[in-house]
């Protein structure tokens, strides 16, 4: 099973602390907290929690946060010290994060190990005034997490990170951009300029920059690859690996190539394209692009993925999803889902065969927070249903609570997986109340709803602004039928009303719980 990055771990133990402390308020959603709660949860004397929250007071200051988070320590009404933790809408605890990973000692040798070729323990003590046992029990702690990714440290000769070469670019791609995060341009050998030419050079069916965070990683990524390369640290080549279709494409690559030729010089043309067509496969997989389902037909013929059963299996992971439509996708909605699930797919079998996670969301998690919970919690049930009878390309849970709900709000109208709500609308002012329903809080864009005109639909809602006698009403009702009397112009508090009654309808009519 792939391995996802843990950034903590590459933490020091006092570090470790002090971020264990911040993370805590997000953890209990709460923005302060007593010295005690604090004490019990992560298991330190109430002293220790005192003295690290001034620490960390030490450290916002140190890394020029001041002015976007403050940490407080102070007495409540009950006489117990509490802390409370205030920061900026535009500031993230993981900035926090990134300092301190940038201090801490593990994360600058693993630094060292990339750039100097010739990094030995000797060197490591003089760099970092410790002694030879202190080191080696830094080197063994980076050697215990490495082994997550089935790479090693090796303290022969010379420091060196051993195992699958791609696998070691992918580690230090994600390490770097977790640690940067686009702020400062970590590399010196090469400019972000020329690493962006040979981005823009990529054919558009396999990148469309659009997305600022996407296009920092493949910088980095391309960064560390070119790195590598002349390092002669070398690529295998893999049937998996994403090549040009036809022979237009054919000379597109081979420009590419050269363009890499001169930045690579000592390198080989077969080896270049070996290089090249690894790079198409990473910047293919974080798709889907605007142009690229031209290349849908790679899915078909590569031959490692005909092996699998890839597109088989995708067909039948997407008609597993289509069995929970309440009505049929349009051809389009279909043609985009399969190959949006092409290209996640593709993704997590590319980064298994490095035993690595493709633990990047590239839609911020934001997105989805503005995005109606009930439908995100929908769609989360329907994967966890599908999950349970079949083991087809199976997604893990972190693809399950983000990744595929992402694919489908992007491909799909969400709201022809929500079971119809018949809606029967009385009004003392004629169309009036029907068209405040209509333009109000984008309801039919949030369920499935309709507005009955018929006798023979079963009605689940009834909308009046006048008592109504359920005795003489024309419209096939039910026991379940529900009943709302508004006023003649309905409030703010009228729509939130009816859009959680219209929550617990479809809940009652879905085939399993949420």
């Amino acid at each position: 099973m792939e391995k996802e990055l843990k950034l903590e771990s590459f933490l020091t133990r006092i570090d470790s602390r002090r971020f264990s402390v911040l993370k805590l308020f997000e953890q209990e959603h709460k923005n302060s907290l007593s010295v005690e709660q604090i004490s019990l949860k992560l298991g330190l004397s109430e002293r220790t929690v005192k003295q690290t929250i001034i620490d960390i007071q030490s450290d916002i200051e140190t890394f020029g946060f001041k002015e976007n988070v403050s940490l407080d320590l102070y007495i409540g009404s009950n006489s117990k010290l509490y802390c409370s933790l205030h920061y900026q809408l535009t500031f993230s605890i993981h900035y926090m994060l990134r300092e301190y990973l940038k201090n801490s000692i593990f994360f600058l040798i693993i630094k060292d190990l990339l750039f100097d070729s010739s990094f030995s323990i000797k060197k490591a003590i003089d760099k970092y005034f410790v002694t030879n046992s202190t080191l080696r029990r830094y080197l063994k702690k980076i050697d215990t997490e490495l082994h997550t990714f089935n790479l090693a440290l090796s303290v022969k000769k010379e420091l060196t990170i051993t195992g699958d070469e791609a696998t070691i670019r992918l580690f230090y791609t994600s390490l770097f951009f977790e640690v940067y995060g686009g702020e400062n341009w970590p590399f010196s050998f090469i400019s972000q300029k020329e690493v962006n030419d040979l981005l823009n050079k990529f054919p558009s069916s396999i990148y469309t920059p659009t997305e600022y965070s996407k296009r920092n990683y493949f910088q980095i990524f391309l960064s560390i690859s070119i790195l590598r390369i002349r390092k002669k640290k070398q690529i295998e080549n893999r049937m998996l690996f994403y090549t040009y279709q036809n022979e237009a494409e054919h000379q597109h690559f081979l420009e590419e190539v050269d363009f890499i030729k001169a930045l690579c010089p000592v390198s080989s043309i077969a080896q270049l394209k070996i290089e090249l067509a690894f790079m198409h496969s990473l910047v293919l997989s974080y798709g889907p692009y605007s142009s690229s389902i031209s290349i849908s037909h790679f899915f078909i013929k590569n031959s490692e993925l005909s092996k699998a059963n890839f597109f088989a299996n995708v067909l039948l992971w997407v008609n597993d999803i289509e069995q929970y439509l309440y009505e049929p996708l349009s051809l389009e909605e279909e043609n985009e889902l399969i190959y949006a699930t092409c290209i996640l797919f593709y993704r997590l079998k590319l980064f298994n065969h490095f035993n690595f996670s493709a633990d990047k969301n590239w839609i911020e998690e934001s997105t989805l927070d503005k995005t109606f919970k009930f439908q995100i919690d929908l769609l989360r049930g329907i994967l966890a249903n599908i999950t349970k009878t079949t083991s087809l390309l199976k997604i893990n849970d972190h693809y399950l609570k983000f990744h595929y709900i992402e694919t489908l709000f992007s491909c799909v109208d969400v709201t022809k997986f929500m079971p119809p709500v018949h809606l029967v609308i009385f009004s003392t002012l004629g169309q009036t109340l029907k068209k405040y329903i209509l333009n109000y809080g984008d309801l039919f864009n949030k369920f499935n709803l309709s507005i009955v005109d018929d006798v023979q639909t079963t009605v689940d809602v009834v909308i009046s602004d006048r008592p109504l006698s359920k005795d003489n009403f024309s419209y096939l009702v039910s026991e379940q039928t529900n009943y709302v009397l508004w006023q003649e112009f309905p409030t703010k508090q009228n729509y939130e009303d009816l859009k959680e009654l219209l929550v617990r309808i479809c809940k009652n009519k879905l085939p399993f719980a949420i």
